[in-house]
């Protein structure tokens, strides 16, 4: 049995639904999605008039509470998973900062339990805690003993494209990167190992950021290649012809890589991922009707490329590049007209330069065409906050975490927002959530550490305080980094970038009205 999922956590539904207990979890993934879920009700901490806020309509149940970055541990409360191998990319193991980021999440999850040893173990090639009695090792795969028995397989397809453990996602949107290991030859490291599975999840994690869209089709190959073991040693040649294309791509012979993307399309017309990497091909040769066509044509051979994460806008407004990020969402409306994830890009961008009614005007627009649009609703919850309308902005940021549960900036902002209500004990539940879905490290661990030397829990304050610490030392050139690179929009003014936004709302033909 083989189950896909884009939301990794849908895994622990599966095993719910198939009754599994006292299996051997073996988990590839660059992830180790291990969150703590404390036992105890957060809703007996709040303070009666906070348990009736209208910010907070929390169930109170631990099972509501799980996520893609925690749903490993109920699986073991609930006598699911009685060994768990998390399987880390080879890169992390092969160097020294990851490694010891590795032993720091180890580390860290066993001092949340009391009744956990806090040690960590640690061998040639793997590392050892115990948690509730059951050994959790992180080791790569090359390292994976021989299991002789049943167990549940979990692959992530980010476990191929990533090389990092603490990076924050969307962190692979940098250049041509190549994946550093391929379906093929994942699927026979696993046949060697001669795991046997009584239930395979494969999830595609493109959501956040976390798998690049266009290697998104490697976790159909990978289901695929397991589903059907004979054709390891000899995978279907539209495999090879894109992977020759990638490494085309990734070696700037874009005219080769185009080649061997027409020969798929010759033989599968409908095979969405060719016509996407083509699209993105033909945009940065600057050949944009046959940009439009083929991006056009993926969208609507598949919808899971209707996605925020379909273009490179998300990193621009990351680094501060307004007129760059303008641009990527305005080529995607060239092609799609009133595509909704580009109209709250550009909501974005304008929103970013100061521009309000024009950003609440796209945001708007964008959940006329989609109501479940969680980023929509985020960005109204911006400048609603902004703008000082704090109920209008809290019930904002509370549908987008319900439209986005794998999403941290609503819940990272809703708790900026209940801690300026005086709401302290609501904010730390969110800004918690927030830290655990990968959200901004260093500013949630700082905001953490304040709100509980409020609460005069001066242990805990301290333990968040040092925690920011510890995330700027490990984190701290890509921290500065991403601070530098925002000085050239500072400097340059927002003329700049109005002038490149309303140039590329202008080419796909939708100028906005200002009142």
């Amino acid at each position: 049995m083989i189950e896909m999922m884009e939301y990794h956590n849908r895994a622990l539904e599966v095993w719910r639904e198939r009754k599994v207990q006292g299996r051997i979890l073996i988990h590839l993934d660059a992830h180790m999605d291990f969150g703590w879920i404390a036992d105890r009700d957060p809703l007996g901490l709040f303070d009666s008039r906070d348990v009736g806020s209208p910010f907070w309509n929390f169930k109170g149940d631990p099972a509501e509470r799980v996520d893609i970055g925690n749903f490993i541990y109920p699986a073991i409360k609930e006598g699911m998973v009685r060994k768990f191998y998390w399987v880390v990319p080879d890169p992390v193991w092969e160097s020294r900062r990851q490694h010891r980021a590795v032993e720091n999440m180890l580390s860290h999850i066993v001092s949340l339990d009391p009744e956990s040893e806090h040690r960590v173990i640690k061998g040639h090639d793997f590392m050892a805690v115990v948690l509730k009695g059951v050994p959790v090792f992180a080791l790569p795969l090359g390292a994976l003993p021989v299991i002789d028995e049943e167990v549940l397989l979990d692959i992530d397809t980010d476990y191929m494209v990533t090389r990092s453990v603490t990076d924050v996602a969307p962190y692979y949107m940098k250049g041509r990167e190549l994946p550093w290991i391929w379906p093929e030859e994942l699927a026979a490291r696993i046949q060697e190992r001669r795991i046997r599975a009584e239930v395979v999840t494969v999830a595609y994690s493109v959501e956040g950021g976390y798998t690049p869209l266009k290697y998104r089709y490697l976790g159909d190959v990978i289901r695929n290649l397991l589903r059907y073991p004979y054709t390891i040693a000899n995978p279907p040649p539209n495999n090879s012809r894109m992977r020759r294309a990638f490494e085309f791509w990734h070696e700037r012979r874009c005219h080769k890589a185009m080649d061997e993307l027409l020969a798929v399309l010759r033989t599968e017309p409908d095979h969405a991922p060719a016509h996407y990497a083509l699209a993105m091909i033909c945009r940065e040769g600057g050949e944009f009707e046959d940009f439009s066509f083929h991006f056009a044509r993926a969208l609507e051979l598949n919808a899971a490329y209707r996605t925020p994460y379909n273009n490179q806008g998300l990193m621009y407004l990351a680094r501060g590049m307004m007129g760059r990020a303008a641009k990527e969402f305005g080529d995607v409306l060239c092609a799609v007209p009133e595509e909704t994830n580009a109209l709250t890009g550009l909501a974005d961008v304008f929103s970013e330069i100061g521009e309000a009614k024009v950003a609440k005007n796209l945001y708007l627009r964008s959940l006329v065409k989609d109501a479940g649009n969680a980023a929509a609703y985020s960005g109204l919850g911006r400048i609603e906050m902004e703008q000082r309308r704090f109920a209008n902005a809290a019930h904002a940021f509370k549908k987008a975490s319900e439209l986005a549960p794998a999403d941290p900036f609503p819940h990272e902002a809703l708790g900026r927002l209940l801690a300026k209500k005086g709401m302290t004990s609501d904010a730390m539940v969110e800004l918690k959530t927030a830290k655990r879905l990968g959200g901004d490290g260093f500013k949630l661990r700082i905001r953490l550490a304040v709100l509980y030397l409020k609460k005069r829990n001066f242990h805990k304050a301290r333990r968040y305080f040092f925690g920011a610490l510890n995330y700027l030392n490990v984190n701290g050139p890509a921290i500065i980094a991403g601070t530098m690179r925002r000085i050239p929009r500072n400097l340059s003014g927002s003329f700049y970038d109005i002038r490149f936004g309303r140039r590329a709302l202008e080419k796909g033909g939708h100028i906005m009205e200002t009142a």
